[in-house]
C-alpha cells in the first residue's frame, strides 16, 4: 500500500513588527497660590519674594518627580518590547529547528527513540509559539507588570494602563497565525504519536520516498493528519500575505 506521506515541513518563521511607544508623557506641573495672611503694615516686602522661591521650589521638585516618573515609564515600555522581541526571535529559531529536523520524514528513522527526538522538536517549537501567543494577547498585563516591578506609583500605572496602545502591528492576524501554528505543531505530534503506535508495522520505501503501511485503515488515518496539516499550512500562507 502506497501513498505519499511525507509532510510539507515549509512552515514560515514568525515574525512581529513593532511600532510606535508605550510610552504616554504627562506633563505635571504645580500651581502655587500664594496668600498673605499677614496684618501687620510692617511686614517686610521681602516675606512675598521668599514665599514666591519657596513655591518655584516645589514646582521644580514636581516637575524633576514627574520625569523620574517618565523614565521608569519608558524603561518599563523597553523591556516589555524586548520581552517580546525575545520570544518572538525564540521562536523563529525553534521554527528553523523544525525546518532543518524535516520531523515527518521517515527516510532515516531506523530507531524508535528517533520519533521521542522529533517531538521534542515539535514540542520546543508548541512551546515557545504559546509563550509568544500568551504575550501578545496579554500585553496590557504585560506592560503593567514591567511597571509594578520598577515601582511606578499606582496612579501613573493607572493613567498608562487608561491610555495603553498596542505595539503589536497587525496583532489579531499574528494571533491567528499562532493558533494556526499551534494547530500544526499538535498535527506533527498526533502523526509521530501514531507512527509509535505502530512501529514494526510501517516501513519507509526509499525507492518511492513513501511510508508504507501494514495494518487496515493506518494509510487512511496517516492521510488524514496529512490533509489536516496542509489545509493549516495553507491558512498559514494567506495570514503571511
Amino acid at each position: 500500500m502506497n501513498s505519499k506521506t511525507r509532510a510539507a515541513n515549509k512552515l514560515a518563521p514568525a515574525s512581529a513588527r513593532y511600532s510606535g511607544s508605550l510610552a504616554t508623557r504627562v506633563a505635571a506641573s504645580l500651581l502655587g497660590v500664594l496668600t498673605c495672611f499677614t496684618i501687620p503694615a510692617c511686614k517686610q516686602a521681602s516675606d512675598a519674594s521668599i514665599t514666591a522661591e519657596h513655591a518655584q521650589k516645589a514646582t521644580q521638585k514636581s516637575t524633576a518627580h514627574a520625569k523620574g516618573e517618565d523614565k521608569l515609564v519608558q524603561q518599563a515600555a523597553s523591556s516589555y518590547r524586548q520581552r517580546i522581541q525575545q520570544a518572538a526571535s525564540e521562536h523563529v529559531a525553534n521554527a528553523k529547528r523544525m525546518q532543518e529536523a524535516k520531523v515527518l520524514d521517515m527516510g532515516e528513522v531506523t530507531q524508535r527513540e528517533q520519533l521521542e527526538s522529533n517531538r521534542e522538536v515539535v514540542r520546543k517549537f508548541l512551546a515557545s509559539n504559546e509563550a509568544l501567543k500568551s504575550l501578545l494577547a496579554n500585553e496590557e498585563a504585560a506592560f503593567m507588570e514591567e511597571l509594578v516591578n520598577l515601582n511606578v506609583p499606582p496612579a501613573r500605572i493607572k493613567s498608562e494602563l487608561n491610555t495603553f496602545q498596542s505595539v503589536i502591528r497587525g496583532k489579531a492576524a499574528s494571533i491567528r497565525m499562532r493558533e494556526t501554528e499551534q494547530r500544526i505543531g499538535d498535527l506533527l505530534l498526533g502523526a509521530l504519536d501514531f507512527l509509535d503506535r505502530i512501529w514494526g508495522e510501517w516501513n519507509y520505501n526509499k525507492e518511492y520516498s513513501q511510508v508504507q503501511f501494514s495494518p487496515p485503515g493506518a494509510l487512511s488515518k496517516y492521510n488524514e493528519f496529512m490533509e489536516a496539516i496542509e489545509v493549516a499550512s495553507k491558512e498559514q500562507k494567506e495570514l503571511q500575505q
